[in-house]
């Protein structure tokens, strides 16, 4: 009686040798595949880490994660549009728009007009002290938005033709402030001037003084509020109808700058 001893083909492996050797031979035959770009981002890297040590510590390695997290995201999203065949859509042009309009963040949807970063770097930055989220993203993927006043008009104000918006410039308030940041605004030919003042959008005598010269040659001046939340209210602390001064309610100071620009060059003074 004779038994047949049945011999298997041994299986091929996979360790690192094998990459090794079946990478070689595709770089060999022209298929370099990415390594233009891992080589690219160690040379970045490299040349970072050469500049400043601290580039690679875990510390900076975290930020890093948490700062690229949004623009990963859009970018993982792109990818995907450009697998399926779709168009392909500027990544800026769209998270630009995104933000110009709501801002969702931790199934929180913000307004425009309210929404400010809170943190340096927390992921959970963005909230609306005054106002509140607009909406909600559920768990199943839905979106919930709160009931919105009815009867408010929307306004929309054209950039100028030459894309070069007027001089505002923001006078920030602190102890002992006197006249001299405000007359240096005049002096470099500002059209407008935001102040952001303690408490409720108020500072010194000295800088309300100055301010009111200011009005008084046709600046437009606007009172903020350096404070994270509340409004600013017209001729509570500040004479706003004699000093011929502008109250930016819940907006904070670069909000209240880009509005005035935006109104100077439309002509609404």
């Amino acid at each position: 009686m004779s038994s047949a001893v049945e011999s298997a083909d041994p299986e091929p492996s996979f360790g690192l040798r094998t990459w090794v050797r079946s990478l070689g031979s595709r770089v060999a035959q022209g298929d370099v595949g990415s390594l233009p770009v891992i080589g690219g981002i160690v040379l970045i890297w490299a040349v970072f880490w050469y500049l400043n040590p601290n580039f690679l510590t875990p510390r900076n390695l975290t930020n890093l994660v948490l700062q690229i997290a949004g623009v990963g995201t859009i970018s993982i999203g792109i990818v995907l549009v450009l697998l399926l065949g779709e168009i392909d859509l500027s990544v800026g042009a769209v998270s630009g728009l995104c933000a110009g309009v709501m801002a969702v963040l931790n199934d929180k949807i913000e307004g425009a007009r309210s929404v400010t970063k809170t943190n340096t770097t927390s992921i959970e930055t963005f909230n609306s002290p005054n106002g509140g989220p607009i909406g909600y993203v559920d768990t199943a993927g839905g979106i919930r938005f709160m009931a919105h006043v009815s009867g408010l008009k929307r306004t929309t104000y054209e950039l100028p033709t030459n894309e070069q918006l007027p001089r505002v410039e923001i006078v920030y308030s602190h102890a002992n402030m006197d006249a001299v940041p405000i007359e240096d605004a005049i002096t470099h030919g500002a059209k407008g001037i935001v102040l952001a003042g303690v408490g409720d959008g108020n500072t010194s005598k000295q800088a309300l003084d100055a301010l009111e010269m200011a009005a008084k040659k046709g600046i437009i001046v606007v009172r903020s509020t350096r404070v994270r939340s509340g409004f600013v209210t017209r001729n509570v602390e500040v004479d706003d109808d004699k000093n011929g001064f502008v109250v930016s309610e819940d907006l904070s100071p670069h909000k209240a700058r880009v509005l005035t620009q935006l109104l100077i060059a439309s002509g609404v003074t």
